[in-house]
């Protein structure tokens, strides 16, 4: 396992930021606010930022593995390989957790963040599987970590508005899938309370998640 930052969650010494930087500070600040009294120390919050991008749900981050219809030929690859990697890295990261998190001892799995989709919308297929896919991906997620009541929180793609002739493509597969899961849709009584959906159109400002929004900090932040 490459670990690439252990470390404070702080903007020093970086030439770009993820999501991660906002979502971390609010989560902290939240604690904060719930526990309402300033003597009480906060809440110690180690986030685990565990897979890189270019990866698809329909594929390499597919919980649930392909039925072989024959026998293919080995590629060093096979579906869900991305997903097993990640639950692995962060199972090792939780069971060594002092050495991530100082003086920790025990942790519990309060949630999970979720954005994703820009490389299924290159692939009709993967895209019109993206809510089933989803779905497992959520219920998954709780069984591996054992947190059944954990929270999951998913961002749409930046660039894909509700009212767009995307709407009829595989992005607009996308969007429907992840608005489709949102607790609050009422399409999945499972859902109600503990998964949400963030429209993230609003709050992107500038390019599209291929292009990594341009790098625009505005757009991972507000996001986050």
């Amino acid at each position: 396992m490459e670990v690439f930052n252990n470390e404070l969650l702080t903007v020093q010494g970086r030439s770009n930021i993820g999501p991660e930087l906002r979502s971390g500070h609010g989560i902290v600040g939240n604690v904060d606010s719930n526990i309402g009294n300033n003597s009480v120390p906060l809440q110690p919050v180690l986030l685990l930022k565990s897979c890189i991008g270019n990866r698809n749900l329909g594929y390499k981050e597919l919980p649930q593995k392909w039925i072989k219809r024959t026998d293919p030929n080995p590629i060093g690859w096979y579906a869900g390989k991305q997903y097993d990697g990640d639950i692995r890295n962060a199972k090792h990261v939780l069971e060594s957790i002092e050495m991530y998190y100082p003086n920790a001892k025990d942790y519990e799995i309060a949630g999970f963040f979720f954005w994703y989709g820009d490389k299924d919308r290159y692939n009709a297929r993967h895209a019109s599987a993206y809510e089933p896919n989803l779905i497992r991906l959520i219920q998954q997620l709780r069984i591996d970590f054992d947190a059944p009541h954990a929270k999951f929180v998913c961002a749409t793609l930046g660039q894909t508005p509700k009212e767009d002739d995307y709407v009829a493509g595989t992005e607009g597969q996308i969007l429907q899938a992840q608005l489709a899961v949102n607790g609050s849709s009422g399409k999945y009584s499972e859902f109600e309370g503990n998964v949400v959906t963030v429209y993230s159109h609003p709050l992107c400002h500038e390019g599209a998640s291929n292009s990594h929004y341009n790098g625009n900090a505005g757009t991972f932040m507000d996001i986050g």
